[in-house]
């Protein structure tokens, strides 16, 4: 499942570019939960900190999301909304604008489709074989704002240097980050867990690079949905103008 598009109404969410991935049961997942209107769970449900977003932020509240105010209820037409869109929600502080996405252009074959663009973040994906979703980010962040990729998860991953597991049986989800170059990769849940992902059992990875505050970031991972019967992830490999990785060189496996 992949969304972007306007928030018009009431009930939207600022989650620009989300998607889930499913493999028997919800593996990527958006978490959280709708309840409280108003309350830290609402606002935490209705943020990007609980879809499979680019989460801006100033390092300030991180993993916290601000409140942001219903906007939408409060227009009585489009003309009026798209007048509103200009001006930031209230706590919405690194945005120029209300957030807000659009496909820029979609493509489906047989064997894969792609389709995306968000306001913040040009995001492409693409989904081979009805199992791996590559998913491509190109960030621009303002002066002293934050950029992280954010991936939601509905069980404790297993993280090793650039490359996560986590086993929701009778399925699996890999993922293989392979930009930024030298990815930190932190889990968030359980005991870390903020008061507002405490509505069950939520957890979350952050990617980030060497610089968070980089003026332009690139983020590229690789996750493949499977059976909890394989044992491995995919090899995967990065290749720069036309020349493969030398991280991954000699492998003679697809390349991404």
């Amino acid at each position: 499942m992949f969304h972007c598009g306007d928030s018009v109404d009431m009930h939207g969410a600022h989650d620009q570019g989300k998607f889930i991935l499913f493999r028997h049961h919800p593996l990527a997942a958006k978490n959280g939960s709708y309840t409280g209107y108003g309350s830290p769970q609402h606002s935490y449900y209705r943020s990007p900190w609980s879809g499979n977003c680019i989460v801006f932020d100033d390092g300030k509240n991180s993993g916290r999301q601000p409140s942001y105010t219903a906007q939408g209820g409060r227009v009585n037409s489009f003309a009026e909304f798209l007048a509103g869109r200009q001006r930031p929600p209230v706590g919405n502080w690194s945005s120029p604008r209300r957030t807000t996405g659009s496909p820029r252009r979609r493509q489906s074959r047989r064997r894969h489709a792609r389709q995306g663009r968000a306001v913040q973040m040009d995001r492409e994906l693409v989904f081979l074989g009805y199992q791996h979703l590559i998913v491509l980010d190109r960030v621009k962040c303002a002066p002293g704002v934050n950029a992280r990729s954010v991936l939601n998860l509905t069980k404790e991953p297993s993280v090793d240097g650039a490359r996560v597991r986590v086993d929701v049986p009778p399925g699996r989800l890999f993922v293989q980050a392979l930009l930024p170059d030298v990815p930190k990769i932190v889990k968030v849940g359980g005991p870390t867990a903020t008061t507002e992902m405490k509505m069950g059992n939520d957890w979350r990875i952050e990617i980030t690079g060497p610089d968070p505050k980089a003026a332009e970031q690139v983020y590229l991972s690789v996750l493949t949905a499977t059976d909890d019967t394989v044992s491995a992830a995919p090899k995967v490999a990065l290749t720069r103008d036309g020349r493969e990785d030398d991280r991954e060189r000699g492998r003679d496996d697809a390349h991404v």
